[in-house]
């Protein structure tokens, strides 16, 4: 081993040497070629750069062209031409914990200790289609619980005022210029489907709510449709794509049927009526149904009612109720109004009228006591209302007041059950007695009684 230490500073231009050994600082201002191991045991200080030629890969943390028992410090920016490991239960740290992504087995976390964006990702005008982020799951075998490709979740424990919260927040905004050519453009787009015949999705978007502390969620909507704009927009929801609305079914059972929509509620079919006229509460009806040409029978509003338990109170199929509150002077007043216009002359016709009432009884005793009932209600000032009220909007008067049976319905003799029935509650007992007391364009006048005795005898 050569050592040059006894002969102090000196300038060597080419040394060959096998083994050497330094006890000083050396200064090498060309090129220093080892082809052997070169040990340091003080600090290795370089001001131009190395170059290490070694191809030899790297398996662990003590293995490759390079490595060192210690931590690596690196001033500016590091290039990686092929992968990059960290071992289990790595932590990539920015800025001293600012933002922190943590391996653990399975997943990698990402934590902020700071207000704003945790995790940024930008993508700077885009030419082709573009995801900023898009997660890609493959599942092939049976699993419990619940798989998401992207899910998001936000646990408050603040007891302190707050502002708005959200598990997921989603945000589309033009902000300039004026596209000369759009597709689809929406805050949120939902995509399910399925080619299997015999599997399919159960919704494309469910929203559902969880827990139930002391009741709070009992008042919360399931969606909830805001607008935040100071223009506030016209529609309230789109069934169908208007550049391709024959995607949703018509006249089919699928989603818009016989001017409805087809919703399931509980389990059980429901179709919401819908209106080609707008209507308001001020100006017209809250509720139009319309439909055009029906070749079929049909219903504008249907509602039906099973029960089979006991209950107490009533139960309507449709009941309205209009509360009345006014002391200026007011028009017509209906707690229900049911219209029949006929704006031509058919050829022929079943029965037409613009009430129709209908019972079927069950058999035996409890029968439904009447077709059609009516009650006064209250006791302040009514006792001139009548139970019925004739009225001929018509300048054309009608010549009947009413008809009783087509085609025999109504039994003759002592066949069939009593066309009406009054109670005490009406009149007093002599007048009801006398006959049943009617008005008459003003006039009082009295329908004549008899008993079925007097009428056979």
């Amino acid at each position: 081993m050569a050592n040059f230490g006894n002969y102090g500073r000196g300038r060597f231009d080419k040394i060959v040497v096998k083994d050497l050994k330094v006890t000083d600082d050396v200064e090498i201002t060309d090129d220093l070629a080892i082809t052997g191991l070169m040990t340091v045991g003080e600090t290795l200080t370089v001001t131009g750069a190395v170059s290490i030629d070694s191809t030899t890969d790297t398996t662990s943390g003590t293995t490759g062209s390079i490595h060192t028992d210690g931590g690596l410090g690196i001033a500016k920016d590091v290039y990686v031409g092929d992968d990059l490991f960290i071992a289990t239960g790595g932590v990539i740290n920015f800025h001293a914990g600012n933002l922190t992504l943590t391996h653990a087995s399975g997943s990698l976390s990402i934590a902020g200790s700071t207000a704003g964006t945790t995790l940024n990702i930008t993508s700077a005008a885009p030419t082709a289609a573009n995801n900023g982020i898009y997660s890609l799951m493959t599942s092939s075998a049976s699993w419990t619980g619940s798989l998401a490709a992207i899910r998001g979740r936000n646990t408050v424990t603040a007891t302190g005022a707050g502002g708005n919260c959200y598990g997921g927040w989603f945000n589309l905004l033009f902000s300039s210029g004026a596209p000369t050519g759009l597709g689809l453009s929406a805050g949120l787009y939902v995509e399910a489907g399925s080619n299997i015949a015999t599997t399919g999705v159960s919704s494309v978007l469910m929203a559902t709510l969880l827990g139930d502390a002391d009741g709070a969620i009992t008042t919360s909507p399931i969606l909830t449709l805001a607008d935040a704009s100071t223009l506030k927009t016209k529609y309230l929801m789109e069934v169908g794509f208007n550049a391709g609305a024959t995607t949703v079914g018509t006249d089919s059972g699928k989603i818009y049927y016989n001017e409805t929509l087809h919703i399931m509620v509980n389990g059980g079919e429901r179709y919401i009526p819908l209106s080609t006229a707008e209507g308001t509460y001020t100006t017209a009806y809250p509720i139009i149904t319309t439909r055009v040409n029906p070749d079929v029978a049909y219903n504008g509003i249907y509602t039906t009612v099973t029960e089979a338990n006991t209950f107490a109170g009533s139960i309507a199929g449709i009941r309205s109720t209009v509360t009345c509150s006014a002391t200026a002077a007011i028009g017509n007043v209906y707690g229900g109004r049911f219209e029949l216009i006929q704006s031509a002359v058919p050829a022929s016709q079943g029965h037409t009228c613009g009430l129709y009432v209908q019972v079927t009884p069950g058999g035996g005793a409890n029968n439904p006591t009447s077709v059609l009932t009516l009650c006064r209600a209250g006791d302040s000032t009514g006792t001139n209302t009548p139970f019925i009220n004739f009225l001929d909007a018509n300048s054309n008067k009608t010549t009947y007041l009413f008809e009783i049976g087509t085609g025999n319905a109504v039994g003759t003799g002592t066949s069939g059950t009593a066309l009406f029935e009054t109670s005490a509650s009406i009149g007093n007992v002599d007048e009801i007695t006398a006959g049943l007391r009617v008005k008459v364009n003003g006039v009082d006048y009295y329908l004549l009684m008899a008993t079925p005795a007097d009428i056979q005898d």
